[in-house]
């Protein structure tokens, strides 16, 4: 009750684009419309140059953050276009990483090559990690 009471504002906006919606970058496009980037600072070790580059199948950023008990940085992504493959994620100074549940619990170390891991995600797949790098 009470809801739809008083004074609301929104945005939209039209994103012509060709092919179908996957092909047409419309979740990065919306993603960038309704969160726009916000920069923060950050405590504690973050190494020089820090960077995450992610190839083979297309993924969204969800968040990263500090981890809510305990060390590392939790990088939440999924897969925005209900498709299925191998992503690899590339993280400066990455040392060590695991695969959590949501409440950042059971973890699964995943196998490290140089900087990076491979994953393997589902359709809409929401994958959460919890990275260690060095300082």
């Amino acid at each position: 009750m009470g809801a739809d009471d008083g004074e609301h504002e929104f945005t939209y906006a039209l994103y012509p684009h060709p092919g179908r919606w996957a092909e047409g970058g419309t979740v990065r496009e919306a993603a960038d419309l309704n969160s726009p980037l916000v920069a923060l600072p950050v405590s504690g070790p973050v190494p020089a140059g820090s960077r995450i580059s992610a190839s083979g199948l297309p993924v969204a950023l969800g968040s990263l953050k500090k981890a809510e008990e305990g060390e590392g940085l939790i990088l939440r992504l999924y897969e925005p276009h209900g498709a299925r493959g191998e992503a690899r994620l590339e993280i400066a100074g990455l040392r060590r990483a695991e695969r959590v549940n949501l409440l950042q619990e059971e973890a699964q170390p995943l196998a490290l090559t140089g900087e990076g891991v491979q994953l393997t995600l589902r359709p809409f797949e929401v994958v959460t990690l919890r990275l260690h790098v060095a300082p």
